[in-house]
């Protein structure tokens, strides 16, 4: 995955170095925060929708 989206050291120049560098902490931090909430939400709505829809099939 890493080897396939992420450019190879070689070919970043300067400032696209430093934009990575400050841009993935951030990007992290935003993809973390929604994926932690929803991990703990997740099972519990999809349980209810499985029960919902067992129902109805």
């Amino acid at each position: 995955y890493l080897k396939i989206c992420l450019p190879t050291r070689k070919s970043l120049n300067a400032t696209q170095a430093r934009n990575i560098g400050i841009c993935t902490p951030l990007f992290s931090a935003l993809v973390a925060a929604p994926a932690l909430v929803w991990d703990g939400n997740v099972e519990h709505k999809f349980c209810r929708l499985q029960e919902h829809y067992k129902n109805t099939l």
